[in-house]
């Protein structure tokens, strides 16, 4: 049983959607979207984070359970295995969009926002993904994104508590990803990943 439940979750089908979307990320280069409400402080959320959305949505449609049924009955440790490693891979994947613009700005800047930023999102997917579903989810982290980066030309003191920044700040935040990212394992885990609620009902 656990075979097919692996099966169901097309693996391979995930890693064509992140190498496809990683291409499209390279090309894209360095592009950014600049958010001048406040002129006096104006700041720029880099293209690529998006691109880390849309590989994590695709991710999370793929490898969402088919037979979410047989997981369930499957139970035991093997089947919340397959859950979190899913989720993980499901959060790890997008971060090669974020890795694939390095060659442009290798030895100019430090690139490694980036990097949590689209960790942090993927993670965010994979966290409201079993409630709300991929879409839904995807909505809320490109809703987090923008409005990060509005927080951040607004009220630049507050950039310490967002999960996500740009230029010119670009500082990592390794703790919201990290955080995100557990969060986000634990709920597959108790949940196989599914949009448990509304599927016993089924």
């Amino acid at each position: 049983m656990i075979r097919i439940i692996l099966a169901t979750r097309t693996a391979h089908r995930a890693l064509m959607a992140t190498a496809a979307l990683a291409a499209i990320t390279y090309l894209a280069g360095t592009w950014t979207l600049r958010i001048d409400l406040s002129p006096a402080r104006p700041n720029e959320l880099v293209i690529s984070d998006l691109c880390g959305i849309a590989c994590a949505t695709v991710v999370a449609i793929i490898t969402g359970p088919r037979l979410w049924e047989w997981e369930r009955a499957a139970g035991g440790h093997r089947a919340r295995l397959v859950a979190t490693t899913t989720a993980l891979a499901g959060v790890a994947l997008p971060v090669l969009c974020a890795a694939a613009v390095i060659p442009h700005v290798a030895g100019r800047t430090d690139w490694l926002f980036a990097i949590t930023n689209v960790l942090a999102l993927a993670a965010l997917i994979q966290l409201a993904a079993p409630f709300v579903g991929p879409l839904w989810a995807s909505a809320l982290a490109v809703v987090t994104w923008y409005g990060s980066g509005l927080i951040q030309n607004l009220i630049p003191e507050a950039i310490t508590f967002l999960p996500i920044t740009g230029y010119p700040t670009a500082e990592p935040r390794t703790t919201a990803a990290g955080l995100l990212t557990i969060a986000a394992l634990v709920v597959h885990a108790r949940t196989l990943g599914s949009t448990a609620r509304r599927r016993t009902h089924v």
